[in-house]
């Protein structure tokens, strides 16, 4: 466990930091030699490109790995497998969760699916045009299509399927899959 007090990062041309972050990891009670629950939290997160603090960040995750963590390996172990519980972006009222299970298939490229849920999405919007992220004249038509899936609701849950090589929602592929480096 490492808990901190602020914290900065920094990069060239880039800067960000938290006033908190709690970070955890576990081997699984029971579970194989490569399973880990992880655990990390930021609170106030300030990041590049965008205005204010981001209150709170968190993600719960359970990894599987190839083998057991042990400084004694010439490397990191592949991740073979991630069960996300909570992966959570909040800003007062809004925010934006996800969970699922992703896993590398033979060449590398994440499969499966996870559900983005977003409550007070008219707020992510807000946010996201504050930031820059959504220009005015975007803006019209997200909302529409927002509003929709959200049957005039204030929550949207969203099913996204990591397949053949793609992320795809509603039907439509938005882009290539990640491709995990693959140990050789």
């Amino acid at each position: 466990v490492v808990e901190s007090g602020p914290l900065t990062a920094s990069g060239e041309g880039w800067q960000a930091a938290a006033a908190r972050l709690l970070a955890a990891l576990r081997r699984e009670p029971g579970g194989a030699a490569g399973a880990y629950d992880l655990w990390l939290e930021a609170g106030d997160l300030a990041l590049p490109g965008l205005p204010g603090t981001i209150p709170l960040v968190r993600l719960d995750a359970r990894l599987t790995l190839g083998a057991a963590l042990d400084r004694t390996l010439d490397g990191p172990p592949p991740l073979l497998a991630l069960d996300l519980r909570e992966a959570r972006v909040q800003q007062g009222p809004a925010s934006l969760t996800a969970s699922g299970a992703l896993a590398p298939d033979a060449q590398g490229v994440l499969e499966g699916e996870v559900t983005l849920v977003l409550q007070d999405w008219r707020a992510m919007l807000d946010l996201a045009e504050a930031a820059g992220l959504l220009g005015e004249a975007s803006r019209v038509p997200f909302e529409g299509a927002l509003d929709a899936l959200a049957a005039g609701g204030d929550r949207i849950e969203l099913p996204v399927t990591f397949a053949d090589g793609w992320v795809s929602a509603l039907g439509l592929a938005l882009v290539e899959a990640p491709r995990l480096p693959q140990r050789q």
